[in-house]
């Protein structure tokens, strides 16, 4: 996000289980994923979500994310560890029974603009 006054603009949709999607800052970001990358424990980020929503499965979901200038990750979780989705059991996980495939688009605007 290069100037104040901008917005992400994020389309999504997903098959199989619902998942989470939050919007956290790079630097956050960053520690997280070398720390998972190293092999450490599956946790929550470091510092809180800026702003978080569960995805539910057939339906395309819109959503206007308003942001002050800085660079930013949009994650995508199906764990129980971080967020509000929990997916269910599935004794077929291992073999990819929880598999969540998503659609999406994410374009930076004028947090004004209509969505």
């Amino acid at each position: 996000v290069a100037a104040t006054e901008q917005a992400l603009f994020a389309r999504l949709f997903v098959n199989g289980p619902a998942i989470d999607v939050l919007v956290i800052q790079r630097g956050a970001g960053d520690l997280w994923r070398r720390t998972l990358q190293g092999g450490g424990a599956l946790a929550p980020p470091p510092q809180p979500p800026l702003m978080g929503f569960a995805l539910v499965p057939g339906v395309e979901q819109r959503q206007k994310i308003p942001l002050a200038p800085g660079q930013y990750y949009l994650v995508l979780d199906n764990s129980s560890r971080t967020g509000s989705v929990s997916p269910p059991f599935n004794p077929l996980g291992v073999l990819g029974g929880n598999a969540a495939v998503v659609s999406y688009v994410v374009e930076l605007g004028d947090s004004d603009e209509q969505f």
